[in-house]
């Protein structure tokens, strides 16, 4: 009995130009098909095997002007993800509809970066039949996918990915994200995760599990259309990055960060930047020791009327300006002994504030 052999599309490279990659600049439309056939039409025909052997074929038809095209995709009863699925319609700059998926087998793949990448012109994506059990990389899945309202990953299946950084990254017209099913437990990685999502208005996280993250840098930076974010059961224990977390998130009017366990962060430079709804912000249990960088911490915060900063050891800090710069409501700061500012200028640290030195306990830095 002959062994049918097996439809997996080939591995490519963010240079890939070969195959229909030729024309992902100019492809308008991919439809994945279950059996090998000609296609009317069609001016190129590839072979996009991992082997080779015209398991897999792909064919590019021009329309009536010839510069654009819809590509198709077909297996014998299927096309197979190759393992390595990253870049595989990252660049498809006018892309405008995927349609078959439900022929597209993505059991075996375990590396989805920048997989729909740059995808800027698609405005809606069903991946809801997406097998993703196996993914260990999800970084920068949809990055740069700018016209995207509409993203159904309500099924994808986390439970072995590490890396989740830039994965939503520019997404700025999504307005709601499904991630009641993401199992973050092995996640290392949500640096950016949700950069510049600005149209978010609501986003449920509440469910993650961040144990294992190390890198938080910039993961709400620019949702500036958030005006509620639970953040409360994070646990950030391993965490050494969280610049510009929060920065631009103009919107949000409440933030709980009162159990963020900052032990291992080195850098906090403009991490509340820009949040200028905020107009309580409770910062008391944070150990900065580590910290060597709270530049621009709370930049215009322009909300905020008091701040204690009393458990700040600012010892290792290189990094201080403008710390509290256009907090134009700022009437109280509490400080304590460790509140040191070796190498910063003290009155940029309070320019705008009411008032150009702080009130508090202690102070040990110049004026």
């Amino acid at each position: 009995m002959k062994i049918a052999k097996e439809s997996i599309i080939k591995k490519v490279t963010d240079k890939e130009n070969t195959g229909i990659w030729k024309y992902k600049t100019t492809i308008t439309r991919v439809i994945f098909q279950n059996n090998i056939h000609d296609i009317l039409g069609a001016s190129e025909s590839f072979d996009i095997s991992e082997t080779s052997d015209n398991t897999v074929m792909a064919h590019v038809v021009p329309n009536y002007l010839g510069n654009a095209y819809t590509a198709y995709i077909q297996g014998n009863g299927r096309v197979i993800a190759n393992e390595d699925s990253s870049y595989l319609f990252s660049g498809f700059l006018k892309l405008a509809s995927i349609e078959g998926l439900e022929y597209f087998d993505t059991s075996r793949a375990n590396n989805m970066f920048s997989m729909f990448s740059e995808c800027s012109v698609l405005t809606s994506l069903d991946l809801s039949n997406f097998d993703t059990s196996k993914v260990t990389n999800m970084s920068n899945m949809f990055s740069g996918c700018s016209s995207l309202a509409g993203l159904d990953i309500s099924n994808f299946s986390t439970i072995n990915t590490i890396d989740m950084s830039g994965m939503f990254s520019g997404c700025s017209v999504l307005t709601s994200l499904d991630l009641s099913n993401f199992d973050t437990k092995k996640v290392t990685n949500m640096y950016q995760m949700f950069y510049n999502c600005r149209g978010l208005t609501s986003l449920d996280i509440s469910n993650f599990n961040t144990t294992q993250v190390i890198d938080m840098g910039k993961m709400f930076n620019g949702c500036s259309g958030l005006t509620s974010l639970d953040v409360s059961n994070f646990n950030t224990k391993n965490v050494t990055n969280m610049a510009a977390m929060f920065y631009n998130c103009s919107s949000l009017t409440s933030l709980n960060v009162s159990n963020f366990n900052t032990i291992q962060v080195t850098s906090m430079s403009s991490i509340f930047a820009n949040c200028s709804s905020l107009t309580s912000l409770d910062v008391s249990n944070f150990n900065t020791s580590s910290v060597t960088n709270i530049g621009s911490m709370f930049l215009n915060c322009s909300s905020l009327t008091n701040l204690d900063v009393s458990s700040f050891d600012a010892s290792s800090v290189i990094n201080m300006n403008p710390m509290f710069y256009y907090c134009k409501k700022l009437l109280k700061i509490i400080y304590g002994t460790n509140f040191v500012c070796n190498n910063a200028d003290v009155n940029m640290m309070f320019s705008t504030c009411p008032a150009n030195k702080p009130t508090g306990t202690s102070w040990n830095g110049k004026f």
